[in-house]
């Protein structure tokens, strides 16, 4: 259905990284509280990771790999509403 929201869309926007990685897709889901936040999979979409830095490619991750992009939203939401990770809004 068109102009349907995303899952993602209340809290994360999609974007591209647009530099080639070995291992980690180009495709990133920002969180839209504080863009310095956001999850990105490995190139076949199995393992979803959570960063955080300003710098896409040099971003640190943080947390537990996930299996699927709702995990790991969910843990980047979850961690944030009980304090584990620190963000700017």
């Amino acid at each position: 259905m068109t102009g349907q929201i995303p899952p993602y869309g209340k809290n994360f926007k999609h974007d591209r990284v647009g530099t080639w990685h070995p291992a980690l897709s180009d495709t990133i889901y920002i969180l839209k509280l504080d863009e310095e936040w956001f999850i990105r999979p490995d190139k076949k979409s199995k393992r979803w990771y959570i960063f955080h830095g300003k710098d896409r490619d040099q971003a640190t991750n943080m947390g537990k790999v996930q299996p699927n992009m709702r995990g790991a939203m969910q843990l980047l939401l979850d961690g944030i509403k009980q304090g584990f990770y620190d963000i700017k809004g």
